[in-house]
């Protein structure tokens, strides 16, 4: 299977998992595990998108600078 393929495959998947899990996320019946399972999967159809092998990793520390607590 070329990439293309594997691409349009991960598509499909993805349009599958979401399409199924959506009603259960918005009803508290996703769990952690499955959500996280999921977003495995959405994470492998970034990576492939964009062409690589490894998904893109986006860490953000912030800090409050107003004087609240």
């Amino acid at each position: 299977m070329n990439r293309h393929e594997r691409t349009a495959q991960l598509m499909t998947q993805a349009v599958f998992m979401l399409s199924h899990a959506a009603s259960d996320v918005r009803l508290g019946r996703y769990s952690s595990d499955e959500r996280a399972h999921l977003a495995d999967g959405l994470d492998r159809l970034s990576a492939a998108l964009r062409d690589t092998d490894q998904p893109m990793v986006i860490t953000a520390t912030t800090e409050r600078t107003d004087d609240h607590a």
